[in-house]
């Protein structure tokens, strides 16, 4: 019977590893570690990342900027690049209220997010932006709502969170 035990808890010990498998990207100036096992690929020097080729999950598309370099105030840098990214994929929708957070390694980041229930393309658009000395980068998370976001906000929080600047690496 201990035997049979310890090869239940194994079988579910490898399956808790295959399920927090991770795969970490560099990106610009940036480390991010996404899931295993994602589909990608790279359009006009945008990264898109999804998990569509998965079945068993809920759809999430991760859309991956490259570096864009800056000068002033960081204040209006969400507004500037939601406009500049955003507001041509959700048709007008102007930019909401953003958050500043820290990465662990004291990287400021800001973000913010829209639902669209009503107006095509339906879904939660959330934007994150990176900013490394004079540089930006940001990545925008798709999922089908924002309740389905819910049930994962805890983890892309740490995941955005992680993220390293390359330079922290070396």
């Amino acid at each position: 019977m201990k035997k049979l035990r310890g090869i239940w808890l194994m079988i579910g010990l490898a399956l808790m590893v295959h399920a927090n498998a991770q795969e970490s990207k560099v990106w610009g100036n940036y480390l991010i570690n996404l899931p295993a096992g994602w589909s990608s690929s790279l359009r006009n020097g945008i990264q898109t990342l999804s998990n569509y080729n998965l079945k068993s999950e809920e759809p999430i598309e991760l859309k991956l900027f490259p570096p864009e370099s800056f000068s002033g105030k960081q204040d209006t840098l969400f507004t500037h690049v939601w406009s500049k990214l955003v507001t041509n994929i959700l048709h007008g929708v102007p930019a909401p209220r953003a958050r500043r957070f820290f990465t662990n390694y004291s990287e400021p980041f800001y973000q913010g997010f829209t639902e669209l229930t009503s107006v095509e393309p339906t879904g939660y658009y959330q934007l994150n932006i990176f900013v490394h000395e004079n540089t930006w980068q940001a990545c925008l998370l798709i999922m089908s709502s924002a309740k389905s976001y819910r049930l994962v906000q805890a983890e892309w929080l740490e995941r955005m969170l992680a993220v390293i600047p390359v330079s922290a690496k070396k």
